[in-house]
């Protein structure tokens, strides 16, 4: 993960660039923040209110789209809108990604541009840069901890959540005798 440096306000402007942004966004959420809620139920407010935005399409034809498991990816299990046609495409169709069967048990779940949207890294004449937004929990810190990063990096989500995880660690205060 040598060539993944942390976002920093001097790196910025390169994050969001087209087929640039070798970085990785980090935001915690602790208890002190938002609605006052411990860390895992910040974490569970997230994760289900991603969930319920996968499919953003008129309600109207919202019956045209279902969410379906889709096999796996990377040790993770796959979910998101069939069929992922050109009208979810322009939407910004996104999957998700668990840890477990059971997305309320889950560790982890990642939500990443639906796999069959090409980016610039597959496809030159694509205007797309993919990402994925990884969502966990942190017992050590008693947080939600989300990372935003490009796609192309989805194949080493444990490190990178090693990493993460390891570095807020350091941030830590050891306790007092």
């Amino acid at each position: 993960m040598q060539n993944l440096a942390p976002q920093t306000p001097e790196n910025l402007r390169d994050f969001p660039a087209r087929g640039r942004g070798a970085t990785v966004s980090i935001q915690v959420a602790s208890g002190l923040t938002g609605r006052l809620k411990e860390g895992p139920q910040i974490f569970e407010i997230e994760r289900d209110t991603k969930l319920d935005m996968l499919i953003m399409v008129l309600a109207e034809i919202r019956a045209r789209f279902q969410v379906v498991r889709k096999g796996t990816e990377h040790g993770l299990s796959r979910y998101g809108p069939r069929p992922v046609d050109d009208y979810l495409i322009m939407r910004r169709a996104q999957d998700y990604f668990t840890s477990g069967e059971d997305v309320a048990k889950s560790a982890d779940i990642l939500f990443c541009d639906a796999l069959e949207v090409k980016g610039c890294d597959e496809d030159p004449s694509a205007y797309r840069v993919p990402h994925c937004e990884q969502l966990s929990f942190s017992p050590d810190l008693n947080a939600s901890v989300r990372l935003h990063y490009r796609r192309v990096y989805f194949s080493m989500w444990r490190e990178i959540k090693e990493k993460t995880e390891a570095l807020l660690r350091t941030f830590l205060q050891p306790a007092k005798d």
